[in-house]
């Protein structure tokens, strides 16, 4: 539940681990292509290398090339706008922001359920001395404290209103920017799968006139 809400940018994860140069294997974009499952990732980098698993035949491994080579023809022609992730910064700064109100909101009224009632919720060290003695029961498994910390959270309004309303207002906004990033990767894919399409059969036929020439020139 508090795992945190962020899109994995090959890119930035790649070159912050000492510049590696992103790899995505050919499968991936075969999976496009034929559209498996409504596959319709938003975070491929268009300058990654695409690679294949060799078998150490040639034959096979020279047609897994041909459509390696050919479906990064596509991959680059059709970001030339950028990656899909850098083309919606308002549509993840809103997806960041319901995620951490979300995280804010819970952990701030925690905290203060575990401040009993007659006492400042306001005021930090009430707050640490309560959420001490709340860990300290727990961990000598005296659990009242904690019980009574909970109770507080359902029972009491000022408490229990902010709460609900944090989740209920995080919960729309993280539908409307899933249906956002879903809606525009599917719409981008669509257009490309034709091409793709033609890109893999472009590739079969090279690959073919390829063992034709070479089984001809072998007689």
């Amino acid at each position: 539940m508090f795992y945190r809400w962020l899109p994995r940018d090959m890119r930035k994860i790649c070159a912050a681990a000492a510049g590696e140069v992103p790899a995505i294997h050919v499968s991936v974009l075969e999976r496009i292509a034929h559209g498996t499952e409504d596959y319709a990732p938003g975070n491929l980098d268009p300058d990654a290398v695409i690679v294949i698993t060799e078998t150490g035949n040639t034959v096979i491994d020279d047609a897994s090339n041909e459509r390696a080579r050919q479906v990064k023809k596509v991959l680059r022609a059709a970001h030339e706008a950028g990656p899909l992730l850098e083309q919606m910064p308002n549509t993840i700064r809103l997806g960041v922001f319901s995620y951490y109100l979300y995280v804010t909101t819970c952990t701030a009224m925690v905290l203060a359920a575990l401040v009993p009632e007659g006492e400042s919720r306001l005021k930090p060290w009430v707050i640490a001395k309560h959420a001490f003695l709340v860990l300290y029961k727990t961990a000598t498994m005296d659990f009242t404290p904690a019980v009574h910390s909970l109770q507080r959270l359902a029972t009491d309004p000022e408490l229990a209103i902010p709460l609900v309303a944090s989740l209920f207002m995080s919960l729309v906004l993280s539908r409307i920017v899933d249906a956002r990033m879903g809606t525009m990767y599917s719409e981008f894919w669509h257009n490309q799968q034709p091409k793709l399409r033609e890109a893999l059969k472009a590739a079969h036929e090279t690959s073919r006139q390829e063992a034709v020439e070479a089984k001809a020139a072998g007689q």
